[in-house]
């Protein structure tokens, strides 16, 4: 046997050497055509901008734009431009417009649809040449909508398929980070809807101001990259879906952090809730062109880096919390470093992605780290569940017959005027097992719960879909059914039958006498006592009609 497994490796090995070699051989010594698939590259076109007062520029250009007031720069195109070109640039909150020879051929922001305020982000403004612009003077004019910092990126040139598959290719960071943070995301929605399953209120609201965090953050990190630019022309609803998952985000962060946090979770509840003012000031300016989210900007960066200091501050005092208190540590400490590293980029340039890459690396590694806490919440609770149903199991359980016992009949007795509306109707079968105690005196207990058991594994069959069996104890079993869904009598039918098919396969003697009482609901003291009363009654009706047949 074992020299079969050798020469089975040994042939497994050699075919693999073989392989390799092949493929090494053919690599090496095989004859090539040039079928590479090649994108072309960008470039600066090899022309040299100036601006207004002929000073070169260079890129990026920093400029203290203020509202309303042009700031252009120009060149001449170069001699040569090849069909299907374009030139690509940055237009950053502002309206732009193209000319070449004095005679616009594109323009941006210069005149906008929507019904109500002025609203432009980050766009990436596509512009085709044709071969006969080449050599002629072009101009560029951004007129910002705000008094901001405009940070000027480089101007490039390509075909159309280089300057799309160029931006794409910048944009892959945020992809990637967006991909992450959806796998992450998609997890803690089946994560909530288990808690929610479970009913685990606590646990419920910790995992869906987790999923809630997490969608917020996917939604700013799409919406404040170029990506939706290639499949959508709704630039203004992109930029305002960006500022308003910016002014949210820091509501259920905080909600999470009061679910976490033994010390200050009423503070981080209070400014949770306070932090829905935010997105409705962005609204209510938008709308009644008061003002643009843009320019309320600077509210969100404060509220959002005022709840990461606050949140790092707490859970530094919580840090002896437990685990769940040092996770939230750590993951503070990431996003408060990311977040003032990202802010600082944004306003030194905020038109070379600096400030985006950071905050959503950030971003990622700050979700990933909270993610670990979710699923330490999620294990602990995992656990806690098991060793309740471990205490159920024994607290509620017949060890003997795997029945209910007395407990959980008395249970759910009190539990019914809660569980079920009044008039449901509720039937109570009574069974008492005949001769037990001939049997354990005569042969001993080992048989007499033998006959237990058989008794037992009769009502299960009986009532299994329709009801709740119970042992109460000795030779004493019930069964109690909600609703109408079979009638009474047939069940008690299907039950003789049972302990007959039981008593030919087992060659036994197995007997019980049996009675039931329905009844509808009412949420009274006497419901509960009333039932068992003519139920028990019923049954020992039936018992003495069984000593009078004898």
């Amino acid at each position: 046997m074992l020299e079969s497994k050798r020469f089975k490796r040994r042939v497994a090995a050699a075919i693999i050497i073989a392989m390799l070699a092949l493929v090494s051989f053919v690599f090496i010594r095989g004859q090539y055509e040039d079928t590479r698939i090649i994108h072309e590259t960008t470039n600066d076109g090899g022309i040299t901008w100036f601006t207004e007062d002929g000073a070169v520029v260079d890129f990026p250009l920093s400029v203290k734009g203020k509202k309303g007031e042009p700031v252009t720069i120009r060149s001449t195109l170069p001699t040569v431009i090849p069909d299907k070109w374009a030139m690509e640039f940055l237009s950053l909150y502002a309206a732009c417009e193209v000319r070449v020879n004095g005679e616009v051929i594109n323009s941006y922001g210069t005149v906008l649809p929507l019904p109500y305020g002025q609203l432009i982000g980050n766009i990436r403004v596509i512009t085709e040449l044709r071969p006969s612009m080449a050599g002629k003077e072009i101009t560029i004019t951004f007129t910002p909508y705000y008094n901001i910092h405009m940070d000027v990126a480089g101007v490039s040139f390509g075909s159309i398929a280089a300057v799309k598959y160029s931006i794409a290719v910048e944009n892959m960071v945020r992809m990637a980070v967006v991909i992450s943070l959806l796998i992450i995301l998609m997890i803690g929605i089946g994560l909530t809807i288990y808690q929610a399953r479970e009913k685990n209120a606590a646990g419920f609201s910790l995992f869906s101001n987790f999923c809630f965090f997490t969608m917020i953050v996917i939604l700013w990190v799409i919406c404040s990259s170029d990506m939706p630019q290639f499949y959508t022309s709704a630039n203004e609803a992109v930029a305002l879906i960006s500022f308003l998952s910016l002014a949210s985000v820091g509501i259920p962060y905080l909600g999470f952090c009061a679910q976490v946090l033994k010390r200050g979770s009423r503070i981080c509840e209070v400014l949770g809730i306070a932090g829905w003012i935010l997105p409705v000031i962005n609204i209510i300016g938008f709308c009644a062109n008061l003002f643009d989210p843009l320019e309320v900007l600077i509210l969100s960066h404060l509220y959002i880096g005022g709840a990461a200091v606050l949140t790092l501050i707490l859970a530094f005092l919580n840090q002896r919390g437990g685990a769940e208190t040092k996770i939230l540590l750590t993951a503070t400490v990431i996003i408060s470093l990311g977040f003032f590293v990202g802010v600082g980029f944004y306003y030194i340039a905020p038109s070379q992605g600096y400030a985006g890459t950071v905050v959503g690396l950030a971003m990622v590694a700050f979700v990933a780290t909270l993610f670990v806490l979710v699923l330490n919440r999620q294990i602990t609770y995992v656990r806690e569940r098991k060793y309740l149903d471990t205490y159920k199991e024994l607290a509620y359980r017949d060890m003997l017959t795997g029945l209910n016992n007395r407990a959980a009949f008395d249970k759910l007795f009190n539990e019914l005027p809660d569980k079920y509306e009044e008039g449901t109707e509720i039937t109570l079968f009574m069974f008492d097992l005949n001769n037990l105690k001939h049997v354990n005196d005569e042969l001993g207990h080992i048989e007499g719960d033998r006959l237990i058991k058989e008794m037992s594994e009769c009502l299960d069959k009986t009532f299994k879909n329709v009801g709740t069996s119970y042992r109460l104890g000795g030779d004493e079993f019930a069964a109690v059914v909600v609703g109408t869904r079979k009638n009474p009598d047939k069940l008690l039918r299907e039950f003789d039958s049972n302990v007959e098919y039981c008593n030919i396969i087992n060659k036994g003697k197995l007997s019980a006498a049996k009675g039931y009482y329905q009844k509808p609901l009412t949420k009274t003291a006497s419901f509960a006592r009333d039932l068992y009363r003519y139920a028990d009654q019923a049954m020992y009706a039936d018992k003495q009609r069984r000593n009078i047949k004898q």
